[in-house]
């Protein structure tokens, strides 16, 4: 596994080099890549991120296997989607089915780590379930490899030399030559030695000094320019600024301010759309008008705003993370949002929006006719909820008051399947008080609308907008409704960590924190259950000082049948939780849900390292139960996803030579995925180096086939059966050869393996060897004398992919 700490990067030219290389290699193998960002932390959760990796194995396949179809069908019938460890599962299944399989993660420094989302953890315990073969390569700003707990990492640190720093200066000055008369003549060595000096070994002030210098056209202002360049990116920003013309900057700033306070990264004909609303413009048609090219949005900006437009489609961005802390200072926030909600809803009430219903397939066409469709329909109400601004409230009342542009934005929410919409469920969604004010005013019976089976107070309780709460119980409503498929307001809120929601409910209206969900495969689930499984401390904390909360309330159906709060907070590694649930709640750490399995065999087949280590603490007992399902102890789960410190930890209560469901044991886990001092502890401790699992595979097998040379050697010092076979009579030796290992083929013919042991269908380790076009293997069978005439049994022939190569 590969590390790059990208302490300067522009953006993710590296990475997408990296991927198109690996991308074109003929050798079997699959590629699969994930870019993180920031600003989209809210779609790219643990979960999205497991499913889509997934994804992109089952794309590069001609067709779907067994495994995934069977997936698919189970979770359908069941009509939920499967969980993180049933995808892990399916994942490592798939990667089987290539010769190798790479994954670059770019910009993991972007996943969020605080304790309220830590997002990076989840991640890197779902990196670790991979199978250990799989090949890695991260890239960072200043990230800390130690901390990740990856195992073997090689680090490359990238920071550009000075010859690096003074060929980029001269390639970005050249590229301006062609557009400036006066830098085409200047001595571009002093204008190198002069922006290096000022960029301090950044790329990103060379680049925005090459910009400065580029604007520049008498001799005395580019003199002027090299010596007053500033040396951080405040001032350099700053000073870009500065440069944009007294006529250019109101369109400038409009462009930087719609990339820097836009909800999700925006398209460049999202932003065009963007830019050509005005009270003026009531229709696309008119909106053409308006349309600026492409180029004057980035030649504008002096280079601050940037966009590949080879790519569709084409993304527009600040040209760093440091540029959006610079802008969300240098523009007021409120009058931002302002601007970007007037924009919004000035679209959404665009005329054929404005009067016209259409259905789902009529919508589809308008979301292709109309670029900002989407995003004014998803985030009008985001940016409107960020404003008291009258002229806003009121554009907002007239929009929720006009049922066609209404159903518009319900549809591409995904909130009707028809024209039964409610202005007000729409309005308690954002949090905006002021327009359900209005609406209420206008018909009080709004509040028992429903869209989708809920209500508006279910809307606002899921979004944690406390101050509509009170506004929608003034009705008379039923603080404690229940939505069609069972949900109560607060199990919303603490679902999603909104702990004033959690506490008005239940300080203000003496909401049941026992509430218990009624919601299909949910069913018996209370807030307690839902706030620990999504790792609210604050709501735990809050819900655990109720005198009358119950914390070993179990979920009485669906694919968590019998599981806690305890164990939903331990499976997902909420580590903090844990503890209060423990300590505070004195939770039952011995409960096992309904496939058999505790708390602590959910932490460690995660591989919770710390988690296992405090459930080991409240009931050592837990440490020798079976499931019911797979027969495996949480030290076989750990083992068997390669979860090294949650292994070590469960050493400690062995019962070494237990067998899981397809009969192997630790020994043989560790073995196939190279964990050598695990294995050294293993045969220190008396563990059988010979057993063998459902297919007559023996520790060395597994060794010698993914090429864990001294594990293998380890083995042999410790009389391992060097010649031990399959059911298919293959030996170590016959898969070392197959798989091109070459070290692994060496040691065992120096332990005495047969060299011309053939299989059930004949084949030799050189038959493997040649079929791979293993070279330097077959040299090394030839010096042990092997039978270069030796072929497959005649009544296997057809079989044998070797002799078909042969004939």
């Amino acid at each position: 596994m590969v590390q790059w700490d990208q302490s300067d990067s522009l953006d993710s030219r590296y990475s997408s080099n990296i991927i198109e290389h690996l991308e074109n290699k003929k050798d079997g193998s699959a590629c699969l890549f994930i870019f993180f960002d920031h600003s989209q932390k809210n779609i790219q959760t643990p979960y999205n991120v497991t499913a889509n990796l997934l994804k992109q194995l089952v794309q590069q396949r001609s067709g779907l296997s067994e495994q995934v179809r069977r997936m698919y069908s189970d979770f359908r019938h069941l009509n939920t989607p499967p969980s993180t460890p049933e995808l892990l599962k399916n994942i490592n299944q798939e990667i089987k089915r290539f010769a190798r399989v790479r994954l670059v993660v770019d910009g993991l420094d972007e996943c969020p780590a605080h304790v309220s989302n830590n997002s990076r953890a989840a991640f890197l315990n779902m990196i670790r379930s991979l199978t250990p073969d799989t090949s890695l390569l991260f890239t960072a700003r200043a990230s800390n490899y130690e901390e990740h707990n990856l195992g073997d990492v090689i680090e490359l640190r990238y920071a550009p030399t000075d010859q690096d720093l003074h060929r980029y200066l001269r390639v970005q000055l050249q590229n301006h030559c062609a557009f400036n008369e006066i830098l085409a003549r200047a001595d571009h060595d002093q204008l190198v030695e002069a922006t290096a000096s000022h960029a301090k070994g950044m790329i990103l002030l060379a680049r925005l000094h090459v910009n400065s210098i580029a604007a520049q056209h008498t001799q005395a202002d580019l003199q002027l320019a090299l010596t007053t360049l500033p040396g951080d990116t405040k001032h350099t920003y700053e000073k870009a600024m500065q440069r944009i013309s007294t006529g250019d900057k109101p369109l400038a700033e409009l462009v930087l301010m719609w990339i820097t306070f836009a909800m999700c990264p925006l398209t460049m004909e999202e932003l065009r759309s963007a830019l050509a609303v005005n009270e003026n413009v009531t229709s696309i048609e008119t909106a053409a008008d308006y349309m600026y090219s492409e180029k004057r949005l980035l030649d504008v900006c002096e280079g601050l705003v940037v966009a590949d437009l080879r790519i569709k489609p084409i993304n527009v961005r600040l040209i760093h993370p440091t540029a959006r802390a610079f802008f969300e200072v240098y523009f007021d926030n409120e009058q931002a949002h302002k601007s970007l909600a007037m924009t919004c809803l000035r679209y959404l009430q665009f005329e054929d929006l404005r009067t016209k219903i259409c259905d789902r397939t009529g919508m589809l066409a308008r979301l292709r006719d109309l670029p900002l469709l989407r995003y004014a329909a998803l985030n009008w109400g985001h940016h409107a909820h960020r404003t008291q601004d009258k002229e806003v409230v009121d554009m907002s009342v007239a929009l929720l008051n006009n049922k066609a542009s209404l159903v518009s934005v319900a549809q591409v929410m995904d909130l009707s399947s028809d024209d039964s919409v409610s202005g007000l469920y729409i309005a308690a969604h954002f949090g905006l008080r002021s327009a359900a004010d209005q609406l209420l005013l206008k018909d009080p019976k709004a509040v028992e609308e429903e869209m989708h089976g809920e209500t508006p107070l279910h809307a606002a309780s899921r979004e944690g907008h406390i101050t509509i709460l009170g506004t929608l119980l003034s009705g008379r409503l039923d603080p404690d409704e229940r939505s069609d498929d069972g949900r109560t307001p607060v199990s919303l809120a603490a679902e999603n960590g909104h702990f004033e929601a959690v506490r008005f409910f239940i300080g203000s209206y003496g909401v049941d924190p026992n509430s218990k969900s009624r919601t299909p495969f949910y069913k018996g689930r209370t807030p307690l259950s839902w706030a620990s499984g999504n790792g609210h401390y604050a709501v735990v904390e809050y819900l655990l000082a109720q005198d009358n909360t119950q914390v070993d309330t179990s979920i009485s159906d669906g694919p968590f049948m019998g599981r806690t709060a305890l164990m939903m907070a331990a499976r997902d590694g909420h580590e903090k939780v844990v503890e209060l649930l423990l300590g505070k709640g004195q939770a039952t750490a011995g409960i096992v849900d309904g496939d058999g399995m505790t708390a602590l065999a959910l932490a460690a087949q995660q591989g919770h390292g710390k988690m296992v280590e405090l459930l080991l603490d409240a009931d050592h007992a837990a440490a020798h139960k079976r499931d019911i399902v797979y027969n495996r102890r949480p030290v076989d789960w750990a083992s068997s996803s390669n979860h090294e410190a949650a292994v070590r930890l469960l050493l400690m209560y062995p019962s070494l030579d237990s067998k899981d469901d397809e009969e192997r044991t630790m020994m043989s886990w560790e073995s196939q995925y190279g964990n050598l001092d695990l294995v050294q502890r293993l045969l220190k401790l008396g563990a059988d180096l010979n057993s063998r699992d459902e297919e007559e595979w023996t520790p060395l097998t597994y060794a010698s086939k993914f090429g864990h040379t001294q594990i293998v050697e380890l083995l042999l010092q410790s009389n391992a059966h060097v010649d031990a076979q399959s059911v298919d009579r293959r030996s170590g030796l016959s898969f070392a050869s197959e798989m091109n290992h070459h070290d692994t083929v060496r040691s065992l013919l120096t332990g005495g393996a047969k060299p011309d042991e053939p299989d059930k269908f004949g084949r030799t380790p050189l038959s493997y060897a040649a079929g791979s076009g293993s070279i330097a293997i077959v040299e090394t069978l030839l010096r042990y004398g092997v039978d270069v005439n030796l072929k497959p049994t005649a009544d296997n022939v057809g079989k044998c992919q070797w002799a078909q190569r042969s004939n």
